[in-house]
This record gives C-alpha cells, structure tokens and sequence, in this order.
C-alpha cells in the first residue's frame, strides 16, 4: 500500500475505525506492506504497523523469500517530498562486481519519485504509487485536470514503461477533500507475477 491511509490531515479520528476494520480484513501468506501518505502525518505509520501491517523502512531494502526467489522491496514514504534523503537509496546502485539483484519492487507514495531513482542510476522493476488518486475528477476519457505530480498527465494513473521500470499508479480506493469522483472509478490493482525463462521474475 502507497499511503494516505486518511485523508484529514489533523484529525484522521473520525476515519480510525474503518482504516482498522479494513486493514485487519487484509490476509497475506506474505505480509501486508506499505508506507505512508503526504496525508498520514507522523503517528499514522505507528498506529498501522501495531495492525499488522509492515511499514517499509524507508530507503532500506527488505528481501522476501518466496517459494525459492528473491525479491526485494524498497520503501519510499511521502510525509513530505523533502524527507526523502538521497543517502538512503545512493548506496543501492548497482555494483559491478555484484551478483545479479533481485526484482525490486519500490513502494513510493510519489510517482515522480521514480525519475529521482532512475536520476541516481538506482534500478526499479516494478514501481507502484499512489497520490494522484488518478486526478479524481477527471474530463471524459480519464484526462485529469489535477495531478498534484510533475510527470506528463498520462502518467497519474495506470501503468507505463518509464525508462527501464514498469510504472504502477493506482487511482486508488478513497477521496480527496471532496467525496466525489468523475470518470476516476476507484480500483485496486492486482499484479500477478510468473517466472520467465531467465529465472527472473516478470509482470
């Protein structure tokens, strides 16, 4: 999950008791992972994590084993962009005299975050993202007129080859500010992984 967990900013009270109802729902033979929204504020990611939920530590990668593969997870949260220190992530470029990596899936609350990365040669296989809420109203066809992001207007939802990522951006299941959505349905995205034949994973 990419954060924003509530909306209100200040007072997240009123929306506690479903954000509980509906994480403790959740079930994974796997885990439940995630980092929090520019909406979340500090105590948000505390309170989630005593719900099972594994908050992802941020710019640290965390390697699961799952029926004999690796894949490794990165977390990075959107408090606020600027909590973001690149120190974190630089020391995950790749080593030449490294063996190969593997997968990385980054869970990042910006979608633009991934050009900071791939900026800084640090690879992403699968980057999955949130914040936009995919424009929430939008003009027929899907065309946002708020992306509240900097990459082009296509890239607030959905999911796109950007340099050698795949790019995720869910709409998302909530709202912003107003409950209203217009040609934005809400989703939750589903990915399903299958082995390729070079013993990597692939989407």
């Amino acid at each position: 999950m990419t954060g924003d967990f509530v909306e209100d900013k200040f007072d997240p009270r009123p929306a506690l008791p479903l954000l509980e109802r509906f994480v403790r729902g959740l079930r994974s033979r796997f885990g439940v992972y995630a980092v929090a929204g520019n909406h979340d504020g500090d105590f948000q990611s505390p309170r989630i994590a005593r719900l099972g939920v594994n908050m992802l530590p941020i710019g640290e990668p965390t390697t699961l084993e799952i029926r004999g593969a690796r894949l490794e997870l990165l977390g990075l949260a959107g408090l606020d962009r600027h909590d973001l220190d690149l120190q974190h992530v630089l020391d995950l470029r790749p080593d030449d005299t490294a063996s190969p990596r593997p997968p990385r899936f980054v869970l990042s609350h910006y979608p633009d975050a991934l050009v900071m990365l791939q900026k800084h040669s640090v690879g992403a296989d699968l980057f999955f993202a949130g914040h936009t809420h995919g424009g929430q109203v939008c003009l027929p066809g899907g065309f946002p007129i708020i992306r509240h992001d900097t990459l082009p207007r296509r890239y607030c939802s959905g999911v796109h080859r950007l340099g050698g990522s795949w790019l995720i951006v869910s709409r998302g299941m909530g709202f912003s500010k107003y409950t209203v959505r217009l040609f934005c349905p809400a989703e939750v995205v589903e990915v399903v992984l299958t082995p390729s034949p070079s013993g990597r994973a692939s989407a």
